[in-house]
């Protein structure tokens, strides 16, 4: 990399790629709504001062107000304490699982309140293809939620539905027939998500992979059809 060139890029592209900088420049410590976390800023930091390049880098914050508001306002106080945490990687979070964070709270735009859903309510309005009633009764209900960004955190939920439906469904395809209640619920205690849960995820874990697989069984009952999917996905 030239000395006079500056690259722009994703923060997980700058995680997976080796870019060996001399300076790097953090815009924002949030992805999307939700806050970057310390394994990922870590590695994001690491670009700087590769081997081969530069002894050692710098990490620019370039919003000033992080430092200037630190001893003001609460939100300012609290960014604060969010960035000097990012800063000590023994605050590094323990290994999870994406299938869990089906179970996340729906964040209000501040970022800082939730609400936590019954995650069987939004499967039942995901197999009955009413996740956009869902979401504006939930917006109209609690104040400050807006629809753009409930709907955004919905969609991830609806994202491991469909997942865990094609997870589901390449298991059929050398048999065609519909998994048994017993066959799902194997798969479903087999995941990492169902180790980590709590007892009260475990059981919603099992019964949204039972839900979801009674309705993959409804939707597609041919025999050849479940074939093709199990191959091409659902």
């Amino acid at each position: 990399m030239s000395s006079d060139t500056i690259r722009k890029s994703l923060n997980t592209l700058a995680q997976g790629v080796n870019l060996p900088i001399r300076y790097l420049i953090v815009t924002s410590v949030y992805q999307g709504i939700e806050p970057i976390s310390v394994r990922d800023f870590h590695n994001l930091i690491g670009r700087a001062g590769r081997a081969d390049e530069h002894t050692e880098g710098s990490i620019l914050f370039a919003d000033n107000d992080l430092y200037d508001e630190k001893a003001g306002p609460v939100q300012g106080r609290r960014r604060w304490r969010r960035i000097k945490s990012l800063l000590n990687p023994g605050n590094s979070e323990p290994c999870t699982s994406s299938l869990l964070t089906i179970f996340d709270p729906l964040y209000h735009s501040d970022r800082y309140r939730s609400i936590k859903l019954n995650i069987l309510d939004v499967v039942r309005a995901y197999v009955t293809e009413r996740i956009r009633e869902f979401i504006g009764a939930f917006v109209s209900e609690h104040e400050g939620f807006d629809i753009e960004g409930v709907t955004d955190q919905i969609q991830w939920k609806v994202n491991i539905m469909s997942a865990i439906e094609n997870y589901l469904m390449s298991y059929t395809h050398e048999t065609e027939q519909a998994l048994e209640d017993a066959e799902v619920t194997q798969l479903a205690t087999g995941t990492l998500a169902y180790y980590l849960a709590d007892e009260d995820q475990k059981n919603d874990l099992v019964q949204t992979f039972l839900e979801l697989s009674h309705n993959m069984e409804a939707r597609v009952s041919e025999p050849e059809k479940r074939r093709i999917f199990g191959k091409t996905l659902y």
